[in-house]
């Protein structure tokens, strides 16, 4: 994670990141906390809910 994170910000250096996860997967969610990334909101959809997560830099 910290390697794609290092990644990114070389060619995004000023951008904040955001991703979307499935709130059933405890793992990635707290994998993303750890790298720094906050709950930012949450929607559903037919299928699942999900949470999106941002990261500033």
């Amino acid at each position: 994670m910290d390697f794609l994170l290092s990644e990114i910000n070389k060619s995004h250096p000023e951008q904040a990141l955001r991703l979307t996860v499935a709130q059933f997967n405890a793992r990635a969610i707290r994998l993303y906390e750890r790298a720094g990334f906050v709950k930012s909101g949450e929607f559903k959809n037919d299928y699942a809910a999900f949470q999106v997560m941002l990261k500033d830099e």
